[in-house]
């Protein structure tokens, strides 16, 4: 796994940092208006994000993020790769995700 993820700490750059990265993943079990999912759909880059409130006020599942059930390792495991293998970035989906986020 290290090869395939860093932990940056904190960054004041986050378009380069969002610019850099192939897929946002977010394993909340709460949130309340999660800033990292709206700058990364701004940015384009695809999300995958634990089915809870706060999360499914920005993404719809398959329309412009990927959505699984928080506590479930491995269905988030399976949304990511199928973000990896094929859906990936860009897109209409990332056009989709933009204009959420806005």
């Amino acid at each position: 796994m290290e090869s395939h993820v860093r932990f940056l700490g904190w960054q004041n750059d986050m378009c380069r940092i969002y610019g850099a990265c192939d897929l946002s993943v977010s394993t909340s079990i709460s949130e309340g208006l999660p800033f990292n999912i709206v700058e990364a759909q701004l940015c384009g880059i695809p999300v995958v994000a634990s089915r809870i409130r706060g999360h499914v006020d920005l993404i719809e599942d398959r329309v412009n993020g990927w959505l699984y059930a928080s506590g479930r390792p491995e269905e988030l495991a399976e949304k990511v790769l199928r973000v990896m293998r094929r859906e990936g970035r860009g897109g209409e989906q990332a056009e989709k995700a933009k204009a959420s986020a806005r």
